[in-house]
């Protein structure tokens, strides 16, 4: 258990509506829901709102209100009282420490001598992630389930493959949004890059990268000569894995480590002003010396072959090291 994290049930303030909104424009950002939309005023008014905190940091929160079921006789009769819970969210960084079993735990105990039921809808992209939590963590109980599968036309089916190009992520609960893992290829300067190589081995090498979010590449500088440029001229498929310098919780020894793969295609970029601007971004991930960054834009592009990397796929986890 997270030690100096309070819960508490809130009345709807103007800082606390300011702060709500704040965190509901984080998770459309991480676009980690099907259709989630940050939150205006009218979407949490009339609703109880809980925030756990740690210090004066609001962690997560979680609002809904009660209501009556309605055409719900497979589960329960109509009229029951129940506590439907429109929004529970840890921001990214406080996820995985018990935080959210704790406010449920908080807002199951507070509403307990009111309602009979607490209900709730999930349209969370990760759904094996959030059902594990939900039935297997919470103990709550599944009650039915909505989906969909878009339908290939003619020309569709005859390139679509049975089996997918990618894999799922095997350790899904250690998966992190999507949001986290392009926040991770901006902050972090290096990255192992693997490629096909000769006769028949795996060729890979620790690189610099400079993610660019306007167009979603990856970018990456080096010689234009070689058995890099040899192996991506013969195959350009390619994946990048990068991680951070990782966290310790306190009191324990081992660390928290997020990492990220990506899958995509490298191609040479061959237009010389977007090379220089290319290398101009890599040099301030290092360094905001601008004399420094000229001489050295002066001095070595010329020699220099950058690379673009389009991503196809990516995913990321946080891995404990105990």
């Amino acid at each position: 258990m997270i030690q100096n994290l309070q819960i508490v049930e809130t009345e709807l303030t103007e800082a606390v509506l300011e702060e709500l909104i704040r965190l509901s424009v984080d998770w459309e950002k991480e676009n980690s829901c099907h259709g989630y939309r940050k939150n205006e005023k009218s979407d949490i008014e009339g609703n109880r709102i809980f925030l756990a905190l740690l210090g004066d940091t609001v962690a997560g929160y979680l609002f809904g209100h009660a209501e009556k079921s309605v055409k719900a006789t497979s589960i329960m009769p109509d009229g029951t009282p129940c506590f439907e819970i429109e929004e529970i969210y840890i921001r990214p960084e406080y996820r995985n420490l018990g935080i959210g079993r704790q406010l449920f735990s908080f807002v199951e105990r507070t509403v307990s001598g009111e309602v009979d039921y607490l209900t709730l809808s999930t349209a969370t992209k990760n759904w094996k992630a959030i059902l594990h939590f939900y039935l297997d963590e919470l103990g709550m109980d599944f009650w039915n389930a909505r989906l969909f599968r878009k339908i290939a036309k003619e020309a569709e089916q005859m390139t679509e493959s049975k089996k997918p190009l990618f894999r799922e992520m095997r350790r899904f609960k250690q998966q992190i949004s999507e949001a986290e893992c392009l926040r991770i290829l901006q902050e972090e300067k290096r990255g192992v890059l693997s490629m096909h190589g000769e006769n028949g081995y795996p060729y890979g090498i620790p690189m610099n990268h400079w993610y660019n979010p306007e167009d979603g590449k990856l970018y990456f500088h080096g010689a234009g000569t070689g058995h890099k440029i040899d192996a991506l001229t013969a195959c350009g498929k390619v994946s990048y894995c990068v991680f951070d310098a990782g966290y310790r919780r306190e009191g324990e020894w081992a660390l928290n480590v997020n990492s990220v793969v990506v899958f995509g295609r490298i191609s040479l970029v061959t237009d010389r002003e977007k090379a220089r601007m290319i290398c101009e971004n890599l040099c301030r991930k290092f360094t905001d010396d601008e004399e420094y960054i000229r001489k050295e834009l002066e001095s070595a592009l010329p020699r220099v072959q950058c690379l673009e990397l389009v991503i196809d796929h990516m995913t990321g986890k946080l891995v404990n090291e105990s």
